[in-house]
């Protein structure tokens, strides 16, 4: 089991496993805001419904001042099981991210090339009206 990320008529997809889809989500979540993102990366520490409380307070706190944007916080926010991004969203991430690594296969997988095809795939979606999905 893992996340597939995908495009409708896109070249490039990714499988992967949950952890590395999160742990893409953290980079994205730090590349927003450090003090955002680490409480974003604090989430695996959350095991009871007032860890998620506490977690939900400074996180809101941390949107609403910093007037982060609302897609990306959305995008990071979303299930990993059924997500949807559109590629107006797809944008403003490409922008955020740059030209950082991400690893987006099973690590027994892993080609250096690959490294920026999530970029790749951001601006195909992007150039081509699509949204992003992940299921």
């Amino acid at each position: 089991m893992g996340v597939n990320i995908f495009a409708n008529n896109s070249p490039y997809s990714f499988s992967m496993a949950y952890s590395s889809f999160n742990n893409l989500r953290q980079k994205v979540a730090m590349m927003l805001d450090e003090e955002f993102g680490s409480n974003y990366s604090n989430l695996r520490n959350c095991y009871s419904k007032e860890d998620y409380v506490d977690h939900d307070k400074v996180a809101n706190r941390l949107i609403s001042e910093k007037s982060l944007d609302e897609d990306i916080v959305d995008f990071l926010y979303q299930s990993d099981c059924d997500g949807k991004i559109s590629y107006k969203t797809c944008k403003k991430i490409l922008d955020l991210v740059g030209d950082t690594e991400f690893i987006t296969c099973y690590m027994g997988f892993y080609d250096v090339s690959q490294s920026h095809d999530f970029q790749k795939m951001l601006q195909d979606c992007y150039s081509h009206r699509k949204s992003l999905r992940w299921d």
